[in-house]
């Protein structure tokens, strides 16, 4: 219980003392190992969330389909199918049950994959075992037709048939759906039914249904929707003030952010973390170290949660200048000890952490496996080969060529032209030749740098 309420937390480091206790006087039990999983795939950590599952082996504890289901998320999220498929058939074999949660994650992968028809044929089979959608299955389903907005509206009709009533969240995917596709009229009309059906939105519905009237600095438009919000006998939340914020934050109106503040205080409106992201980018944009420092340590004092992005952007901050990395590096430790989902613009900016303090080997361990990341696979290694190349690093060099001979990424014309520079400017010509016959055998695309280049050879 406490691994689980430290991990919950944030305190990465008071859960792993735990472990130590249990480790030392205790046997670790199911539950141990199930918060354990559940982090490392948050980490997106694959070695070691396998290490724990063949700790359920090595200590005789039965298998569990909790720990399946997460394992197989996790592969589908690397985009590793055949693997999670793999764990999958495991599970059926050792007659684990296979619960309407272990479909969910079949069906968000296809539906990730833009495959409506196997997502359906899962839907299909689990029905046919007996087992009943819910409101997960059909969120997932829905987020397939966020870009056809004239199909999504029959699947919440097909959830009501089906007896799994649509819940806020439900409602608020469409809705967004509607304001995305620039049918606000329609997506008002929704936000009705769903209070006539008894569901309450919640401030996230509100902030999207705002969204059009904040990208359109439409002040007028906000604030008489504010006002049919109380018409209807509802307390409009902080996403309305959030929304004058961000017009005014845009309008860089100071005036404006501060009379808002003031009817936040006066309404009685507590601000959350996205009125303190709004703060903190205005901040950024401006430089202004003061006013970030100062709504950091507010957003402690108060216990506001800061998000991924919160960090991300704050990291990305402090890694434009040489003088201020070492808070850089701080805060990748924060992220890391609160235990938040790591996403991909947080391992770009690991990266970068790592190649701006030289540490070259865990650079390359931060290069993404695939290409559906923060920037694809030769962005990366053209930037450790830009390295290696500036610190006249030549067995660096040599290993990223080695790579690219074994096909571990494939070079574009950025890749060429670093190479091709670095011959020419070490007058290496046999080097240089070779470069340059790749390129014209490879039809290498020819940009400026590497046209210019090309004739300087």
């Amino acid at each position: 219980r406490k691994i689980g309420a430290s991990f919950k937390a944030g305190k990465v480091k008071e859960a792993f003392e735990t472990l130590k206790v249990i480790e030392a006087k205790f046997k670790p039990n199911t539950y141990t190992l199930v918060h354990l999983i559940n982090y490392y795939a948050r980490q997106k950590n694959e070695e070691k969330c396998l290490a724990v599952f063949n700790r359920f082996k090595e200590l005789s504890l039965p298998s569990n389909n909790y720990v399946y289901n997460t394992i197989i998320d996790l592969y589908f999220k690397l985009n590793e199918p055949q693997k999670a498929l793999d764990f999958f058939q495991d599970m059926q074999e050792k007659n684990l049950e296979v619960t309407v949660k272990t479909y969910n994650v079949l069906i968000n992968y296809h539906i990730t994959k833009k495959n409506l028809v196997e997502a359906r044929n899962v839907l299909a089979e689990m029905e046919r075992k007996g087992i009943k959608p819910d409101h997960v299955t059909y969120s997932t389903i829905l987020k397939f037709y966020t870009d056809k907005p004239e199909g999504i509206r029959d699947i919440l009709k097909e959830m009501k048939n089906k007896g799994v009533n649509p819940n806020v969240f439900n409602y608020t995917l469409v809705i967004d759906t509607l304001v995305k596709h620039a049918d606000l009229t329609a997506a008002k009309q929704l936000f009705l039914e769903m209070i006539k059906e008894g569901v309450l939105p919640t401030d996230i519905t509100y902030h999207t249904l705002l969204k059009t009237y904040v990208d359109h600095e439409d002040i007028e438009n906000l604030l008489e929707f504010k006002k049919e919000v109380i018409e209807l006998g509802l307390k409009p939340t902080v996403s309305f003030y959030n929304g004058l914020l961000k017009i005014y934050a845009d309008r860089d109106d100071r005036d404006g952010i501060a009379n808002t503040f003031s009817e936040m205080a006066k309404d009685d409106v507590e601000p959350n973390e996205n009125t303190y992201s709004i703060a903190l980018y205005y901040c950024l944009d401006r430089d202004d170290l003061d006013g970030i420092h100062s709504i950091f340590e507010e957003m402690d004092k108060y216990k506001i949660n800061k998000t991924i992005s919160i960090y991300n952007a704050m990291i990305d901050y402090y890694l434009k200048d040489p003088n201020t990395i070492e808070k850089a590096a701080f805060l990748i430790e924060e992220v890391k000890e609160r235990g938040l989902r790591f996403n991909d613009k947080f391992h770009h900016l690991q990266f970068i952490f790592a190649l701006k303090t030289n540490d070259t080997k865990r650079s390359l361990e931060l290069i993404p496996k695939h290409d559906h990341g923060y920037k694809p696979k030769v962005f990366y290694y053209n930037l450790l080969l830009k390295h290696y190349v500036k610190k006249k690093n030549l067995s660096g060099i040599e290993k990223i060529k080695n790579l690219l001979k074994g096909k571990v990424f494939k070079a574009d014309e950025i890749t060429y032209g670093i190479l091709l520079k670095h011959y020419l400017k070490s007058k290496e010509m046999i080097e240089a030749k070779k470069i340059k016959d790749e390129i014209h055998r490879l039809l290498i695309p020819l940009n400026f740098i590497l046209y210019s280049l090309l004739l300087k050879y």
